[in-house]
């Protein structure tokens, strides 16, 4: 699924969205944390692929990120570029189309993925912060309850993101 927003103003967005399977349970065959991973290595910061190429070499976009969500039923993975004035979204939908293609035939490399590994280490535990609200610890520990009849899983899904391989980035690729 690729949107084009084209806007009367001076920017136009372009999103390359996917459904992702659901990630019910520790048993499912999803690996989500693959999958974030993959969007930290191709958009999580000014060191990712995609802001390299986009932003700072060809300077075809302003911003470039990337997201992947489980839910209990389905989930997404997108990624979003806002381009500079006067680009055409084509063109950044071809660095884009280039750089899935460059994972699915060649792993990220070992640094690629100790930054982002890093990187949810950080947000994981930023998000330990907030006892309550959306995304706070309350919200977590019921997801967990939720999503895998445990709400003590907040170990054992934090050890999972620590265990991403280079080869399970590529599968979901």
């Amino acid at each position: 699924l690729a949107l084009r927003i084209d806007s009367t103003g001076p920017l136009s967005e372009f999103i390359q969205g996917e459904n992702a399977l659901a990630s019910a349970g520790p048993g499912a065959p999803f690996a989500p944390q693959s999958s974030w991973t993959g969007a930290t290595i191709l958009a999580g910061g000014k060191s990712s692929r995609l802001y390299r190429v986009l932003v700072q070499e060809k300077q075809l976009a302003g911003d470039v990120s990337a997201f992947q969500r489980s839910g209990e039923i389905a989930g997404s993975f997108a990624i979003t570029a806002t381009a500079k004035p006067g680009i055409q979204l084509a063109d950044i939908e071809a660095v884009i189309a280039s750089e899935i293609a460059r994972i699915q035939s060649e792993p990220p490399t070992a640094d690629e993925l100790e930054r982002a590994v890093n990187r949810y280490e950080v947000h994981f535990v930023n998000s330990l912060d907030s006892v309550g609200g959306f995304g706070g610890v309350a919200d977590r520990l019921n997801r967990y309850n939720v999503m895998n009849d445990d709400p003590g899983y907040l170990h054992k899904d934090f050890e999972r993101y620590l265990r991403v391989d280079l080869a399970g980035v590529q599968r979901v690729a």
